[in-house]
């Protein structure tokens, strides 16, 4: 059960894990396999992106949370578009990370 999750809800996320900070924190264990098996069972609306190797290509893992943005977006259950977030990110970011950026933002 994902309590957070609204009926028929998405969610898109890494097959590769990254321990929580509250797990680390905490020392407690983090067994990713069993997590995405468990959303697998549990979301309708589930996406898996291989973001890990996604950004190995790109060339940073700093860029992890535009790839997911990106694959966010292309579900279509957002209210904005890649062009608005790109136009975003180009008047936030410095101009030296936008290449980087674009290309995790637009990676299919």
């Amino acid at each position: 059960m994902l309590p957070y999750l609204k009926e028929h809800g998405q969610v898109v996320v890494s097959t590769h894990a990254i321990k929580p900070v509250t797990a680390t924190l905490s020392g407690s264990s983090y067994d990713a396999p069993p997590m995405i098996d468990y959303l697998k069972k549990h979301v309708e609306n589930l996406t898996l992106i291989d973001a890990d190797t996604i950004c190995r290509e790109i060339g940073s893992q700093k860029v992890l949370n535009m790839v997911l943005l990106g694959a966010a977006i292309r579900t279509g259950v957002l209210d904005f578009s890649l062009e608005e977030i790109e136009e975003v990110m180009k008047k936030t970011l410095p101009e030296k990370f936008h290449e980087m950026n674009l290309k995790a933002l637009r990676y299919a």
